[in-house]
């Protein structure tokens, strides 16, 4: 005797259909509205804790077929004692993640690319550079890649009787670095490379633990108006300096 097949009933697939599409809409809410309100808070926290400064943020896109999402407009403002405005300021940062219960929101670091739009050096009437940045932190999670895109740097100085501005272009375009130990170890990178590649003095402390290179890129070249004093020696070097890695080994 043949089994009777059953179907199933029109209101049923509809019921079923109506299920998923609210499913759907949620999700695009939390991915279009909550999520970034969330990346936002920890990526601003993050940030102030690992560089001891005030942060700024932009809006947070997430994509919604790729587990990436991209954060505009970051600001991290000068610390006391100099004068109030932006150290640095980004353009945009693209970042790509993967599920992990390790990162605070659900998320592990993947690659991260950083476009800067200004960076200014200062020096104070006390002749303290606002150089290095960052506090002495427990590491992050390793991040894989790491893309940097830092073409100048303005550096003023004040200590003088009038102040006195120059640039210094550092070439950093599409400067990779892998296996980088958390915004701490992004953090260690620019100082490196900044104060390697226009020769300026760093403060005595904290000290900055070397990074060895990896790739070929040249030194920085310095551009500066008549009015500026001679630069220091080592921003005279014309020889080429390679692109370092992070301060984790390298990958394979």
């Amino acid at each position: 005797m043949k089994k009777a097949t059953t179907k199933q009933k029109p209101s049923n697939r509809i019921g079923s259909l109506a299920t998923a599409f609210v499913a759907l809409f949620l999700l695009g809410c939390f991915l279009v509205f909550l999520l970034p309100a969330v990346v936002e808070s920890v990526f601003q926290g993050q940030l102030s804790k690992a560089t001891g400064l005030p942060v700024e943020l932009g809006r947070v896109h997430f994509s919604l077929s790729q587990p990436q999402f991209s954060i505009q407009d970051v600001q991290v403002l000068n610390p006391v004692g100099f004068p109030a405005g932006p150290l640095a300021e980004v353009s945009e940062a693209r970042v790509r993640y993967a599920p992990s219960a390790k990162f605070v929101g659900g998320f592990e670091l993947k690659r991260l690319e950083i476009d800067f739009k200004d960076f200014r050096v200062l020096r104070n009437e006390k002749g303290v550079l606002n150089l290095p940045i960052g506090v002495l932190t427990g590491r992050g999670s390793v991040i894989e890649e790491v893309k940097l895109n830092l073409a100048s740097v303005t550096y003023t100085d004040l200590s003088g009787r009038q102040p006195a501005q120059q640039t210094f272009e550092l070439g950093l375009t599409n400067a990779i670095y892998r296996n980088v130990k958390g915004i701490p170890g992004i953090l260690e990178i620019l100082n490196w490379e900044i104060l390697k590649r226009t020769g300026l003095e760093e403060k005595k402390a904290p000290a900055l633990s070397e990074i060895k290179p990896i790739a070929g890129l040249p030194a920085a070249n310095q551009t500066a108006p008549g009015a500026v004093p001679t630069p220091p020696s080592q921003a005279n070097s014309t020889a080429s300096e390679p692109s370092p890695a992070p301060s984790a080994q390298a990958a394979g």
